[in-house]
Parts: structure tokens; C-alpha cells; sequence
């Protein structure tokens, strides 16, 4: 038996990886029967871990009790890196920080005086003026080349690219992660937010404007969140086009347990900005969003405050018909 993680040998009786640290849950058995359709809702699952196998699970399925609260999984210390997009990391650092080319300039003006002092020797020297031209050519070249080979970087429209990229690949794996059937997600749409993100660390997350007059990050997310009946089912992506870095973070959150969603907009950039919703446990979480998602995020706001209101009605009708019966 191997780790599904990781791909470390394990004991037939292990239950985590020695590794990686990552649970092992036995596949079920070939011959096990699959559950029988029906209207009824099957239980819902709580969220995957990283490094555990996602199990199936439907966005619309009923949440735990109350008292479990909102089970967040993807925090900080439990966010772990996998998969990485084949990117250039050296070339797309040169976009967002474009090397100096303070040394090959020097160069070039020396070698630029050199060719002309061997011009002006002409044969006067015998050897010494060819010598000091092909020499003052050779370094004006190679730094020439190497200027080139600093200013090789991407254009704004290839990273324009990457990032339609980061969004293409997110909406398949949001399924995968979330355990959710490829059938559940077409009926359930999901609603995808994307935007690039920021970090007062400037050694982690790099910005620039680009000849378009559009400003670019180093790091872009994407986000699905999945509507259930009693619970939101969150995804979200976050990649690093500088750095080998690539988080992803899932979450259940349950309407009754959201106490607010919060829009801040970027100072940077004006097509760009950042939603949070703030639970009753005091965690927080946060998405990206395009200028052109504006109206979607509005309409969470609003969906929100709806399911909210449904559940505060329901919890009390429970407990009118628990008073009825004492």
C-alpha cells in the first residue's frame, strides 16, 4: 500500500503516512453497491484535508448540527503546496523585476573607446590596433547578448494568459477537492471569482504596470464557492508566477455561522479588490475579485443574508415545536 499523497510505502495496517503525515482511507470494495438515487439528501461530508482522498459529497446536502460550527479546513497551518503550472519561473521574475544592465552599459562605453582608439592606431602599431578592435568587439557583443538575455521576459498579454490559465485548471480541480460529482456540478453552478492578489511582502508578491497601463501581480487566485442547502462550499487557488508556489484552501461554511462580508478595493489597481466573510468563530476568509465581478459579489452579499435569515427562522421553529412538546 502507498501514500495517495505522496507515493511513500505504508504498512498494510498504517493508518497515516510516515512521511507526509497524510491519512490513509481504504478504497471501498469493487462490488460495493452505489447509493440509490432519490430525493432524499445524503449526510454531508466534511471537507478534505490535505493529503486525505476526497470523498463524494453533494453541495446541497444538509449541514452538522449547530453545535459543530463551521468547519474551516485550508488555514494557514494547514495549507500545503501541490501541483505546479510549467511556468518559467526565472523569466516571468524578470517581468515584475527586471534585472540591471548598469554593468553591461559600462562595458559597452569601455568597449566602445577601445574600437576607437584601435581605429584611430590604425597599422601605426603593427598588431596592437586589430587587437584592441576585435577585443573591443567581442566584449561590446557579449554584453550586448547579455542585455538581451536580462530584457527576455513575458509580455503583458502572456501574463494576461497565465492567468486565464490558473482559472481554467481551478474550475476543474474546485470539483476534485470539494468531492463534489462532475453531474451535482453542472446542476449546482458555481460562483467563480478570480482577481489578483497582493501583499504588503514585497520579497513574496511582486507588482508592475505594464506598457497597457494595467497593473500585474505575481500571484493570482481563483475561487468557486458551490451554494448548498445549509452550507458554502468554498474553493480557492492562489499561484505564484515568481516563486514555486501554489496553495489551495477549502472550506465549509455554514449561512448561520456568517456575521459579515466585508469589499475592500486595491490602491493599486482599479480592476481588482478582495471580499471577506467574517464567521461567528472569528476566522475570516478572503477572495479575490475582478472589477467585472462586482455584481456577483453583491449578489453573495445578498444570498447570504437570505440563508441566514432562513436558518435563524428554522432554528426557531425547532425550538417553538421542542417548547410545544415539554
Amino acid at each position: 500500500m502507498h501514500c495517495p499523497n505522496c507515493g511513500t510505502p505504508i504498512e498494510p495496517d498504517g493508518k497515516f503516512c510516515p512521511r507526509c503525515g497524510a491519512k490513509v482511507v481504504e478504497a471501498p470494495p469493487a462490488h460495493a453497491p452505489m447509493p440509490a438515487a432519490g430525493p432524499a439528501p445524503a449526510p454531508r461530508m466534511p471537507a478534505p484535508r490535505p493529503g486525505e482522498v476526497p470523498q463524494p459529497k453533494a453541495p446541497s446536502a444538509p449541514a452538522m448540527p449547530s453545535s459543530s460550527a463551521s468547519k474551516i479546513f485550508g488555514s494557514a497551518s494547514q495549507t500545503a503546496p501541490v501541483a505546479l503550472f510549467p511556468y518559467d519561473i526565472e523569466r516571468n521574475r524578470r517581468y515584475f523585476v527586471p534585472p540591471s544592465i548598469f554593468y553591461e552599459i559600462v562595458v559597452i562605453c569601455i568597449a566602445v573607446l577601445i574600437l576607437l582608439t584601435g581605429i584611430s592606431m590604425g597599422g601605426n602599431n603593427g598588431a596592437l590596433g586589430p587587437l584592441l578592435i576585435i577585443g573591443s568587439l567581442i566584449a561590446g557583443v557579449l554584453a550586448g547578448l547579455s542585455i538581451r538575455f536580462k530584457r527576455d521576459c513575458p509580455t503583458d498579454g502572456e501574463v494576461d494568459a497565465m492567468y486565464e490559465g490558473i482559472s481554467r485548471i481551478g474550475s476543474d480541480e474546485a470539483v476534485k477537492k470539494l468531492g463534489i460529482s462532475p453531474k451535482e456540478a453542472q446542476r449546482v453552478k458555481p460562483l467563480a471569482f478570480s482577481g489578483k492578489t497582493w501583499s504588503d511582502d514585497p520579497s513574496r508578491v511582486f507588482k508592475r504596470t505594464g506598457k497597457d497601463g494595467v497593473t500585474r501581480t505575481s500571484n493570482y487566485q481563483v475561487s468557486f464557492l458551490y451554494p448548498g442547502g445549509e452550507a458554502l462550499y468554498c474553493y480557492a487557488a492562489s499561484q505564484s508566477l515568481t516563486v514555486r508556489a501554489r496553495y489551495v484552501k477549502t472550506a465549509d461554511v455554514f449561512y448561520e455561522d456568517v456575521v459579515d462580508l466585508s469589499i475592500t478595493e486595491t490602491v493599486f489597481s482599479s480592476d481588482t479588490g478582495f471580499f471577506t466573510m467574517h464567521l461567528s468563530s472569528g476566522a475570516s476568509y478572503e477572495f479575490a475579485f475582478g472589477a467585472s465581478q462586482r455584481a456577483s459579489v453583491e449578489g453573495l452579499r445578498t444570498m447570504l443574508r437570505e440563508k441566514k435569515a432562513e436558518a435563524g427562522k428554522l432554528q426557531r421553529e425547532q425550538l417553538k415545536a421542542i417548547k410545544a412538546r415539554m
